[in-house]
C-alpha cells in the first residue's frame, strides 16, 4: 500500500522529492519486513524512473529505493557485506512458498475476487484512456498508471489465495485500499473524467456481485466483528505511544515479561549449556527461557520447501557452527507426513545427534563428539505415474525414498501466477488401510523416511537408537496423486534407501 501510494504521487506529479524520499525510505523499511513485496516495489520504481526520464528529470527512484535498503539493512546491525546473500536467501524462500504453503479454499470467494479485480482493472483503464485521449493525461503516463495497477492486483491475489484461509482478507483490504484510492474525486487521473454513464450499471452489478460473494469466506463474520474492536485497541495504543512513549514502551516490555513467564511455566526446559536449535515449531519456549538460540537459516520447517534450502540447512547442521542441542519431534503442518519435517535432514540428525532426554512431546537432541556410523544400500529405483502404486522394499530396516515429480511448464507458470496444484501421497499398509498426505515435491526430492511411519518421539527414540522396530506401522506401497495432472511430468522416479543403524 505504501509504494502504491509512492509511485501513484510520482506518476500523478502530486508529491514532490522530500515527500517521494519519505515514501521510498517507508517502502523500502516495510519490504525488508516483508520480503515477498521487493519486486512489487522494485516494478513500482522503475515505472516512476520511466516517468522521470518523459519529463526529462533524473531517473532516481529505484536507486534511492536500493541505497535506502542498505541504508536500513546496516541500521538494523547487519553487515553491509550479508545484503547480496540475504536477497538471495529470501528468493529461495519466497520462490518456494506457492508450493509449500499453498492452501486451497473457497471457489465462490474467489470468483468473488475476480469480480472484483476485473471492477477495478475496468475502472482504471476506462479512465485512463479518457483522461489521454481528452489530453489530460499523456498517453505514457495512462499505460503507467494502468501497470501499477496491476502490478498491485497481481502482488494482492497471491498474498490473498496463495494460503487460501483467513490470509483472503489482506488480499481484500489491499483491494478496497486501491478502490478508495482511485475513487479520490481530484485526486488522480482514474476517475478524473468519471466513469462513462452506460457503465454505471455493469460496474455497480460487479461490484455489488464481488461484496455479496466475499461474504462466503468462513472467516467472514469473525473478522468483521472483532475488527471494531481491534481497530479500537489499535488507535488507543498508538495514542498512548505517541502521548508518553516511554510508558508504553515500558507496558510492552511488562507484557513481555508475562508472556514469557507463562510460556516457561507451559513449556519448561531443563538448563541448557551452549546453543540450541528448534527442529519443530517450539521456538517460543526457546526465547522464553533465555538461551542461546542459534537457528538454521529457514529457522521453520515448514518453509524448507526447496532443494537450495534444504542444501543451506543441510550445510549448517553438518557444519563447525552446528548447534549443539536440537529440540525435536516427529510432526508437520498442513497435513504433512510425520516424518517430513526436515525429512531429507533425518540420516544428518540420527548421524551427528543422539537422542538425549524427553521434555514433554519434544526430544532433546545431543550433537555427538563422533558422528554414528549409517550404512546405506545402493538405492533401488522405480518409476511411476499418478495413481499407480509403487512398492516399498520389505525388511526390518527403515527405508528413506525420493520422489522426482517435476513440473510441466503450465505448472511452473500457475506456480509464478498463483500456485501449483496440491499433490497428495498415498501410504498404504499390509492390512489395506492408507493415510493421505500433503506432499510438498520440492521437499520429497530430496526424501524422508517412508517405512516404518514414524510418529511419535518414542517411535524416533527407537530408530536413533538401533532398537527392534517391531510393532511400527511399516507401509507396503505409496500411490502419488494430484486432481491437476496438466501441471506436472506423468512419470515419477522413486528411489528406496535402506538404511542400517547400530544400537548406541
Amino acid at each position: 500500500m505504501v509504494p502504491l501510494l509512492t509511485a501513484m504521487l510520482a506518476l500523478t506529479e502530486r508529491a514532490r522529492w522530500p515527500l517521494l524520499l519519505v515514501g521510498i525510505a517507508l517502502s523500502a523499511a516495510l519490504a525488508l519486513a516483508k520480503v515477498s513485496f521487493i519486486p512489487f516495489c522494485v516494478g513500482a520504481f522503475l515505472l516512476v524512473d520511466i516517468a522521470f526520464l518523459s519529463r526529462r528529470k533524473p531517473p532516481l527512484a529505484l536507486v534511492s529505493y536500493v541505497v535506502a535498503s542498505l541504508a536500513l539493512f546496516v541500521l538494523a546491525g547487519q553487515r553491509i557485506t550479508d545484503f547480496v546473500p540475504f536477497l538471495i536467501g529470501n528468493y529461495e524462500m519466497t520462490a518456494g512458498y506457492s508450493s509449500a504453503l499453498s492452501l486451497d479454499g473457497s471457489m465462490l470467494e474467489f470468483a468473488a475476487w475476480l469480480v472484483a479485480v476485473g471492477f477495478a482493472l475496468v475502472v482504471t483503464v476506462v479512465a485512463e484512456v479518457q483522461a489521454a485521449r481528452a489530453g489530460w493525461q499523456r498517453p505514457l503516463i495512462a499505460m503507467l498508471v494502468t501497470l501499477l495497477v496491476v502490478g498491485f492486483l497481481f502482488i494482492a491475489t497471491k498474498a490473498a489465495f496463495v494460503r487460501h484461509d483467513s490470509h483472503s482478507f489482506a488480499g481484500w483490504g489491499m483491494w478496497l485500499y486501491l478502490v478508495v484510492l482511485l475513487g479520490l474525486p481530484g485526486t488522480f487521473q482514474t476517475w478524473r473524467l468519471w466513469v462513462p454513464s452506460t457503465l454505471y450499471g455493469p460496474l455497480a452489478v460487479l461490484f455489488a456481485a464481488a461484496i455479496v460473494l466475499f461474504a462466503s469466506n468462513p472467516y467472514f463474520v469473525k473478522y468483521t466483528t472483532s475488527s471494531p474492536s481491534v481497530l479500537a485497541y489499535q488507535l488507543q495504543q498508538a495514542l498512548a505511544f505517541a502521548t508518553n512513549p516511554s510508558a508504553w514502551v515500558a507496558q510492552q516490555q511488562q507484557r513481555s515479561a508475562e508472556w514469557d513467564a507463562l510460556v516457561r511455566r507451559e513449556q519448561p526446559l531443563p538448563p541448557i549449556a551452549g546453543r540450541i536449535d528448534a527442529i519443530s515449531n517450539v521456538q517460543q519456549s526457546i526465547l522464553a527461557a533465555g538461551l542461546d538460540y542459534w537457528p538454521r537459516p529457514t529457522i521453520q520447517e515448514n518453509m524448507t520447501s526447496t532443494p537450495a534450502l534444504i542444501a543451506r540447512n543441510r550445510a549448517f547442521l553438518g557444519g563447525a557452527d552446528a548447534p549443539g542441542t536440537l529440540m525435536f519431534a516427529p510432526g508437520a503442518t498442513d497435513g504433512r507426513h510425520p516424518a517430513s519435517i526436515e525429512g531429507s535432514l533425518w540420516p544428518l540428525l540420527l548421524a551427528d545427534y543422539a537422542v538425549d532426554q524427553p521434555v514433554r512431546d519434544q526430544l532433546l537432541l545431543t550433537r555427538r563428539t563422533v558422528p554414528l556410523d549409517i550404512a546405506q544400500s545402493p538405492p533401488a529405483t522405480a518409476t511411476a505415474a499418478f495413481g499407480k502404486e509403487i512398492t516399498i522394499p520389505a525388511g526390518t530396516q527403515p527405508v528413506f525414498m525420493t520422489l522426482d515429480i517435476k513440473e510441466t511448464l503450465l505448472g511452473k507458470l500457475a506456480e509464478q501466477a498463483l500456485k501449483p496444484p496440491l499433490v497428495r501421497l498415498v501410504v498404504t499398509y499390509a492390512d489395506g488401510k492408507s493415510e493421505r498426505y500433503r506432499l510438498i515435491p520440492g521437499m520429497i526430492r530430496e526424501g524422508m523416511l517412508i517405512s516404518p511411519t514414524i510418529r511419535t518421539i518414542d517411535d524416533y527414540t527407537r530408530l536413533a537408537r538401533g532398537a527392534d522396530l517391531a510393532g511400527l506401522a511399516a507401509p507396503v506401497s505409496i500411490r502419488v496423486e494430484t486432481a491437476g495432472r496438466w501441471a506436472y511430468e506423468p512419470g515419477i522416479a522413486a528411489t528406496f534407501t535402506t538404511l542400517t543403524i547400530p544400537r548406541n
